[in-house]
């Protein structure tokens, strides 16, 4: 195993410049998973907070918002989850399987909206 890869007091700032994968806050290694809901809200706090404060520093680190999210919301996830499922018009959306694509929405008169905005970089994206 790389020496770099292990955990030390440094390595999270070695965390920000490599591969971050939110879903699983796993670096480069796509076999090893932490499942943050399980993890003590301490710990997920703590590593909230650790990415909060590497979006901060660099905020071109945009997963680190992603995994900022599934820390701070794990211990509400699945709550929330049956809270939307359990209602209506949620089950209604989940069921619809609805995208954002040029079938669900027009590209092109978001692609006519001032630059610098989310709904001119989306068409482009």
């Amino acid at each position: 195993m790389d020496p770099s890869r292990t955990k030390s007091p440094t390595s999270d700032a070695r965390i920000g410049a490599e591969r971050v994968h939110p879903a699983t806050d796993s670096v480069n290694a796509p076999g090893a998973t932490t499942d943050a809901t399980q993890l003590p809200a301490r710990e997920r706090w703590s590593r909230a907070l650790r990415a909060l404060g590497r979006v901060l520093a660099d905020p071109n680190q945009t997963d680190q918002v992603l995994l900022f999210s599934t820390y701070a919301n794990a211990g509400t996830m699945p709550d929330r989850i049956h809270r939307f499922l359990d209602h209506p018009s949620g089950r209604r959306l989940f069921e619809e399987r609805r995208t954002i694509d040029a079938k669900s929405i027009d590209l092109a008169a978001l692609g006519q909206l001032p630059a610098g905005t989310l709904g001119r970089a989306l068409p482009s994206s």
